[in-house]
C-alpha cells in the first residue's frame, strides 16, 4: 500500500526509485519534508478540529471562500471563525512549530472587525500519526497579544510569523519556556464546547 501511495507522488526519477528501497521510516522522513505533505497534514488537522467540535456538540462548516477562517462553528447562535495550524512534534524534541501567516498583511484582521466573536487559532500538535492528539486553542486577541511580547516572532526568510509551542509533562509554553499558556490546553470552550468532554454511547 504504501510503496502505491509513495510511487503516485513521487515521480520516477533515479532519486525516487532508490528512495522508495529505503526503509518505511526514512521514507517517512523525507515525505515529511515535502511540500506537499503540507496540504495533507493541513487537511487532516482541520478535519480533526471539526470532528472534535461536532462530538462537542458544536456544528461545523467549510467556508465556500478563504477569507481568514478555515472552519466555521456555530453553537446557539453564535459563530466562531477557526484559524488551524497543524504541525508534527520536531524529532528529538518537545517542540512544534507552526508558521502564523503575517498578522500586518492577513484578511483574518479585517475578519475579525466583522464578527463579534472574532477569530480562534487552533494549533493541533501531533505527536505521531494514530495517536491522542492535542489542541491549542487561543483567541485572535491573545494571538496579538502574544506577537507583541515576541512569544510569535517574525521569520524573515519565510516572511511570516512563527510560533513554537512547547509541551512537557503536560504544560504548555508558548516562544519562551516560561510563557506559560496551559489555559489554552484543549479549551474547547473557546469554541462555544463544554468544557468536559461529553461521553456517548456506541
Amino acid at each position: 500500500m504504501f510503496e502505491k501511495f509513495w510511487s503516485k507522488i513521487s515521480g520516477t526519477n533515479k532519486a525516487d526509485i532508490r528512495l522508495v528501497n529505503q526503509p518505511k521510516d526514512e521514507r517517512l522522513k523525507v515525505f515529511r519534508k515535502m511540500k506537499s505533505f503540507a496540504h495533507y497534514i493541513g487537511f487532516a488537522g482541520e478535519r480533526l478540529v471539526m470532528a472534535e467540535l461536532l462530538l462537542r456538540g458544536v456544528n461545523v462548516a467549510k467556508p465556500l471562500v478563504d477569507d481568514g477562517a478555515d472552519i466555521l462553528a456555530v453553537r446557539e447562535g453564535a459563530v466562531f471563525s477557526v484559524q488551524v495550524k497543524t504541525a508534527f512534534r520536531n524529532t528529538g524534541k518537545n517542540r512544534w512549530m507552526f508558521n502564523v501567516g503575517s498578522l500586518q498583511k492577513s484578511p483574518s484582521i479585517s475578519l475579525l472587525k466583522k464578527r463579534e466573536r472574532g477569530i480562534v487559532f487552533v494549533f493541533v500538535l501531533i505527536e505521531n500519526a494514530g495517536e491522542p492528539y492535542n489542541f491549542l486553542i487561543v483567541p485572535f486577541s491573545e494571538v496579538k497579544k502574544q506577537a507583541k511580547a515576541n512569544n510569535i516572532y517574525y521569520h524573515k526568510s519565510t516572511d511570516c510569523y512563527r510560533a513554537n509551542v512547547y509541551l512537557r509533562e503536560g504544560k504548555v509554553s508558548l516562544g519562551d519556556l516560561k510563557n506559560d499558556v496551559t489555559e489554552f490546553l484543549n479549551a474547547w470552550e473557546l469554541l462555544g464546547a463544554e468544557k468536559k468532554k461529553r461521553k456517548y454511547i456506541s
